[in-house]
């Protein structure tokens, strides 16, 4: 593959971030560590793209990890660190842990058009993220009750690319976050919410959106963006590219 020292790398699961070897847009950069100083936190995935014949290698891992492309067309990433000598950060001795650790942990090679790549590597995603929860029970004729909320809510028929974290707050309150997995797909979609009281919140959910909007400091005054500021409207959210939406939804 011809890469020509680019290779990008997700910045916390979220955004790809363009990295060049011994590069740093916003200053000159004296490349004193090349090894060290073209690394970079993985948490996802780490791709190469060759310009010429229009693919894409993807390597996805189920934790973080420390990863690169330090040369032309190979990807690498830190499984263990150990150093035997002292890597002048302070310590002031190397680093060995002790004995080798047996590790178990899942890699993900994908080989795909540049156009094709993101929706695999994105599915992925979601189920590292998500795993299936396999439980055992040596109990006879045990009775399972399905949870309701994914019912009581709406939200068994989303899109593929919509992730959803549920967080019961108390008694009739309950925190739902929305993240549009996809890089390019501006998401609609209908929710059954009839019945709550639907307060869209910041990312933290500690404060309405409404409010962090009116009181955010503007630096370059620009006009609102009106209602396309709020991703919930009248029984439907709107997600842009791998937005995230939180919202309090209280019983009525």
């Amino acid at each position: 593959m011809c890469i020509r020292d680019r290779f990008y790398t997700d910045s916390n699961g979220l955004e790809m971030q363009k990295r060049v070897l011994d590069f740093r847009p916003s200053w000159a950069l004296q490349p004193l560590e090349r090894v060290s100083g073209n690394y970079y936190p993985i948490t996802s995935a780490i791709y190469l793209e060759d310009k010429s014949s229009d693919r894409r290698m993807t390597l996805m891992n189920d934790r973080a990890q420390g990863g690169s492309s330090l040369r032309s067309g190979e990807i690498e990433l830190m499984i263990q660190r150990k150093i035997k000598k002292d890597d002048g950060r302070g310590v002031g001795e190397g680093l060995n842990d002790g004995p080798a650790t047996r590790q178990y942990f899942r890699h993900y090679i994908i080989f795909s058009k540049k156009g094709e790549g993101s929706a695999v590597q994105r599915r992925i995603q979601r189920e590292f993220d998500q795993p299936l929860i396999v439980l055992l029970s040596t109990k006879e004729n045990l009775s399972l009750k399905k949870a309701e909320f994914g019912d009581v809510l709406g939200l068994n028929s989303l899109p593929d690319e919509v992730k959803v974290l549920m967080d019961p707050l108390e008694d009739k309150k309950i925190i739902v976050r929305l993240h549009n997995l996809s890089d390019t797909k501006e998401l609609s979609f209908k929710v059954s919410w009839d019945g709550w009281k639907v307060n869209e919140m910041s990312l933290t959910a500690n404060q309405l959106k409404k409010d962090l909007l009116a009181s955010r400091l503007k630096l370059h005054p620009a006009p609102s963006k009106g209602d396309s500021d709020f991703a919930y409207k009248a029984g439907s959210v709107s997600l842009r590219p791998l937005e995230i939406a939180t919202f309090l939804l209280t019983k009525a």
